[in-house]
Order: C-alpha cells, then structure tokens, then sequence
C-alpha cells in the first residue's frame, strides 16, 4: 500500500529556518521588508524541500488565479509533446499550474474552452495553432479578457498577440548553405502542396540565399508530387551533367523510401536528398533534415508569457525559430 507523501507546508519551512510562519509567507510572495539574507535562506530551504504553493488558497487570498491556460487543437502532431515539455519546463519553476485543453475532439471549439475557463480566471493563456489562423471570434473573445496570450506557430498575417512561430525561411536559407558547402550547383525541390504559405517562404529564402551570397546554386520548384514516378523523371531529367540535391517534404520522401532499392541502384551518389520534415524514416535511412527545437520554442513561449505578466501592456512581437539541418553522411537512402 502507498502512503500519499505529505506536502511541505509554510510551517516546515518556518521551523527549519527558524523563522515565523508570517516571514516565511511573506519572503515566498516577495513582499518588502524582509532581511535580504533572511530571505534567500527561505527561498533556498523552500527549493530543497521541494515547496510547492497552493493555488487555489493563493487565488482566495490574493484575489487572482494562478493558473496557465494552454489550449491545442491536437495532442497528436509531432511537435506538441516537445512544445508542452518546454512549457512546463518554465512553469514548474514558478507558483503557476498549467491547465491544458484540446479542441479538436468531439466538435469542441476555441470558442466554447474560452467561454467555459472564462470562470476560472486564467493568469494567462498559450495556443498552439499549428499553422492555422485563429478565428476572428476566437481573437475578439481573447481580447475581451485583456489577459497576456502568446500564440504558437501562427501563419503570418494580422495577429494581434506575441507570435513564436517556426523561421521557414531562415530553414532554407540554411539548406542553401548545406548544399553550397557540399560543392551542388543544382537542385530541385519536391512539394506535395501547391502554393501554401510554408512553400511561399522556403521559396523566398532561397532566392534571398542565392543572391545575397552571389551563389551559383540554381533550382526549380516542382509542385503537386503525388507519385514517384513524377519525382524520378525529374531527377533524371535534372542530373544528366552534374550531381543535384533533392528537397522534400515528408509526404514526397515516404515516396521515395518505397523505391529506395531503385533510388540507390540509379541514383548512387549523384544525388543528395534533404528532407525539410524531421521525422524518424529520414533519420533511420541516412537521409539529411532539419530539425526543429520544439522545446526551445515552449520555453520562448512560456518565458514571453511571464513577461507579459508582469509587465502591462507590452507590445506583442513575433518571434521567429528555425531549426538546423542534421547531416547524414549517405547521399542516397
């Protein structure tokens, strides 16, 4: 049978440091007139004895909720367990408990978790969006509760809260530089969208990389892949001279990993593969990818979050992450 472990309250704190109960309190909720040295020894015992405050009995004292609301349309896609292990990484560390809500399971919306948290007084709010942009209801209804909201990976346009968002096009810029380093002058790049907004800025890194570093890389963009067969006869078409890389999404390199005896056999070494989707296939066959910090970005978010509250007012900003390429030493899968 397991005993509950007891949580450390004010009064083992104030008996270990040899304090009263109202120091201790008032040196956990920085209140003035405290001994500096006093206070740092609470701090440091309360840290060591694994402290943790109520919220819900700092909420009726301090008159103020302590809770992060973070709200995600989607548990499963691949970033989200590394978003909410950066979050938490942040939070942990502070009097705040974060409270996390799905929306894409049984027709909930944005909307209706907003009406129904709207009781609870959240001290702030996180959304994963995921690349898709809020609704104007949604954006009306956060501004109605005039709290701090940080938004994760919204596409680019009108959004009237800070923005941590992935840098699309500093992510090519660099497969540029990955590609000039390895002495290619050509390459294509495979996408299974047509003109979506990720593809509109992978695009303008590029150009911006070939001019600004006066590169005699040149490529071609190939829109709507659907089968191998498409990616094949362009790739023979486009390396009967030189070698070339290859620049897929993650739907296009699954198309190729099913033909990676033909890829192998035709293509050797003569043409390199980058895959602009981490993922584990790439990693499991050698091919070169770009990997997101998703972590990184959870801490930026969560950090930006606290910022807003603690300071009123404070402008929103967008702020931009990209992610490195991983080299594989093979060429082909």
């Amino acid at each position: 049978m397991h005993t509950k472990k007891k949580s450390v309250t004010l009064a083992d704190i104030a008996m270990t440091v040899g304090v009263s109960k109202m120091t201790v309190s008032r040196a956990l909720n920085g209140y003035p007139h405290v001994n500096k040295s006093v206070r740092n020894k609470i701090l440091d015992t309360a840290k060591i004895m694994g402290y943790r405050p109520n919220a819900i009995a700092r909420s009726l004292v301090l008159g103020e909720s302590f809770q992060i609301l973070f709200v995600a349309k989607s548990f499963s896609h691949k970033h989200f367990s590394s978003f909410l292990t950066g979050i938490e990484k942040v939070i942990s560390k502070s009097e705040y408990q974060l409270t996390i809500k799905r929306t894409q399971r049984k027709g909930i919306t944005e909307l209706e978790v907003l009406y129904k948290m709207e009781g609870n007084h959240p001290a702030g709010i996180l959304f994963d969006a995921n690349m898709e942009r809020l609704p104007e209801v949604v954006i009306d209804k956060l501004t109605e509760f005039h709290l701090p909201v940080v938004v994760i990976n919204h596409p680019d346009g009108d959004c009237p809260f800070t923005v941590i968002k992935r840098d699309y096009k500093r992510e090519f810029y660099r497969v540029i530089r990955f590609l000039e380093q390895r002495r290619l002058s050509r390459y294509l790049y495979f996408t299974s969208g047509n003109n979506s907004r990720r593809n509109k800025e992978w695009i303008a890194g590029t150009q911006e990389a070939v001019s600004r570093r006066d590169s005699e890389l040149r490529g071609e963009v190939i829109y709507g892949i659907s089968t191998f067969s498409q990616v094949k006869n362009a790739v023979n078409r486009f390396s009967d001279e030189d070698s070339c890389a290859i620049i897929v999404d993650q739907h296009i390199l699954r198309l190729i990993l099913r033909e990676r005896t033909f890829a192998s056999e035709k293509w050797g070494n003569d043409v390199l593969i980058v895959s602009l989707d981490e993922s584990r296939r790439a990693h499991a066959y050698g091919v070169s990818y770009i990997q997101l910090d998703g972590e990184q970005m959870g801490i930026m978010a969560a950090k930006q979050l606290f910022n807003q509250m603690q300071q009123k007012n404070a402008e929103p900003r967008v702020i931009k992450i990209a992610g490195d390429i991983c080299s594989c030493d093979k060429k082909v899968v």
